[in-house]
């Protein structure tokens, strides 16, 4: 059999160890969600963040049928698994591993499969303007480059496409959350980037270590500068023809 233990990250870094081993920790004491641990929480988490995405949005989930949605820093939450859409990808680094440890969840029956993709936030393997919404619930402080993994979502969204991104405010920097975020700090990073259409404050922050939680449904702004010019291409191809 062919050995694929080089797609898995180093689990003695704490960073890596710290994420899964979150995980990990809810399914072994099922007593810390109520109403059957933290099996039964993922389901209903899939759903209630597309209710609160679409409440914000002020639209009906007939309106997901033919968007192309993109969930990063998804984890092993299986944050799309309730969701329509004609396209649904989860992104996480770790990926491989929460499927080698058998954490992964199926899409619920009535839904589309998803398609999930174990790379980082900070380097997507999409193209611009790629997806109609993307979700990052709990993710941009676990990323080493915030500002780089805005530019990410902000680049595969397409014009006035829809960001919704929650995070948590205040606390110290962890194996895992390196970068946790003051407030006002997401603001200014998304200045040039989004418009707020719709935010919240003071919610229970998703780690109990953090202050608060803001969360945020961002307008994208702007068009991407095409980078490659297609005469120049052709002339520079024709070129090499001659000199053959």
């Amino acid at each position: 059999m062919p050995d694929t233990t080089s797609k898995l990250p180093d689990l003695t870094d704490p960073r890596y160890l710290h994420e899964v081993g979150w995980f990990l920790l809810q399914q072994k004491h099922k007593d810390v969600y109520a109403g059957g641990g933290y099996e039964a929480y993922r389901p209903a988490h899939s759903e209630a963040l597309k209710e609160e995405v679409l409440g914000l949005l002020e639209q009906s989930e007939e309106w997901l049928a033919d968007k192309v949605i993109v969930s990063v820093g998804t984890g092993c939450a299986c944050e799309l698994r309730a969701w329509p859409g004609s396209l649904k990808v989860e992104v996480d680094p770790l990926l491989y591993v929460y499927q080698q440890l058998d954490m992964l969840l199926d899409d619920r029956d009535d839904a589309p499969p998803t398609l999930r993709l174990a790379v980082g936030i900070e380097d997507l393997p999409l193209l611009d303007e790629f997806a109609d919404v993307v979700v990052c619930r709990n993710a941009i402080d676990h990323v080493e480059h915030p500002s780089k993994g805005l530019d990410e979502m902000w680049r595969v969204l397409k014009p006035e496409g829809h960001l919704f991104l929650s995070v948590d405010l205040g606390g110290e920097p962890t194996p895992d959350e390196p970068n946790p975020f003051a407030p006002g700090q997401v603001e200014e990073m998304i200045a040039d980037r989004f418009e707020i259409v719709g935010r919240s404050d003071d919610h229970r922050p998703h780690a109990g270590w953090r202050d608060s939680n803001s969360r945020f449904l961002l307008r994208r702004l702007g068009r991407k500068a095409p980078s490659l010019d297609k005469g120049a291409v052709i002339d520079a191809y024709e070129r090499s023809l001659d000199g053959q």
